[in-house]
């Protein structure tokens, strides 16, 4: 009997944080805005090593948001971005960001790597994504 008790708590406390994961946050803010019904084949996709996300220009470890999970594709339409992970994603997030809402702000070069800072506009409030690829349109193909 307490077996079942553990594994109900257990699949409820796994849930719960796959729910928060996928609907708080800054890019379930972005998947909102630009809620997309497209998909994109897994093995087009462009797994990110390290993806930031912040409300600020200045990003930095502690005020930002990583999330290592996600994939993108640059198509003709714009930036395709999915939430996927290793684990199992119950409530899974995508978009596409139209090429015309997201600019390239900075161009970090250091001697061991390149970043990329990318404003996104979502609303009242820009995105500000800092990544290691330059997304440009046709890049990656289509």
């Amino acid at each position: 009997m307490s077996f079942v008790f553990l594994a109900t708590c257990f699949v409820a406390l796994f849930a719960l944080t796959n729910f928060l994961q996928s609907y708080l946050g800054l890019f379930p803010k972005i998947a909102r805005t630009y809620k997309t019904s497209i998909n994109v084949p897994d093995d087009s996709l462009l797994k990110t090593s390290s993806i930031y996300l912040s409300d600020n220009t200045a990003i930095q470890d502690s005020d930002s948001e990583y999330r290592p999970w996600l994939t993108i594709k640059a198509i003709e339409q714009g930036i395709f971005i999915a939430q996927k992970k290793s684990l199992i994603l119950l409530f899974p997030q995508k978009c596409l960001i139209p090429w015309n809402k997201m600019t390239l702000v900075n161009e970090k070069q250091s001697a061991l790597k390149k970043q990329y800072l990318y404003k996104v506009e979502c609303g009242e409030k820009n995105i500000y994504i800092l990544a290691k690829e330059k997304f440009e349109k046709g890049v990656y193909g289509s």
